[in-house]
């Protein structure tokens, strides 16, 4: 860590015109001061898997030895995608392995590149710019609803007591299930209609 502190960039993404650092320039950075310091770095593949979107991941087990034998062990995680024209090719486990790879060793070492996966760099913020959310008309309701909700409420108002109210509502339970599939605010308004009616008929006895 105390001689290699930058990562330079090698790598062009040239779809997106940016430059990143990839595994061949953390290798080159860090290999010649592992080197020179007696230090080897093993992986070994612990298990991996395709997801329904056709990435790869893999979590690979690193064990980083000195030249008596002592080693820290520690868990790295990569992701690759292979997809193509013919759909899903062979080479996502190597993309994840080189990934892992990659940030294996820019992690454990803390070693600076510039790039933040969570960050857009210049060139993406000018070129991404995010989808314009489409407005989507309120779905109207048919005739026969609208005369079904009006009706509901004509009956609900005209309720005395409790039972009543049970009643009206457990005997339209179908079309109200409906109606909160399709329009849940109005069956909401429906509710509250109700709740309404019973709280009167509550405060009248």
């Amino acid at each position: 860590m105390r001689e290699v502190g930058y990562v330079h960039k090698g790598g062009v993404n040239d779809f997106q015109n940016y430059k990143y650092a990839s595994e061949a320039d953390a290798i080159r950075a860090i290999r010649p001061a592992m080197v020179n310091h007696g230090l080897c770095m093993i992986p070994s593949v612990e298990n991996h898997w395709m997801d329904e979107y056709g990435n790869t991941h893999v979590n690979v087990h690193y064990r980083i030895f000195d030249e008596e034998g002592n080693f820290i062990t520690f868990i790295g995680a990569g992701c690759g995608n292979d997809r193509n024209k013919n759909g899903v090719g062979d080479k996502g486990i190597y993309k994840a392995l080189t990934g892992a790879s990659k940030y294996a060793l820019l992690k454990t070492f803390l070693m600076e590149t510039g790039d933040d996966p969570e960050v857009p760099n210049a060139q993406e913020k000018e070129t991404f710019k995010p989808p314009k959310e489409e407005s989507v008309a309120p779905k109207a309701m048919s005739d026969a609803r609208e005369a079904f909700v009006t009706m509901l409420k004509e009956c609900c108002a005209s309720c005395t007591t409790e039972a009543e109210l049970t009643e009206l509502w457990n005997g339209n339970r179908s079309e109200l299930e409906t109606t909160k599939k399709d329009f849940p605010e109005v069956h909401q308004d429906l509710k509250q209609f109700f709740r309404t009616k019973k709280e009167k008929i509550k405060g009248a006895a």
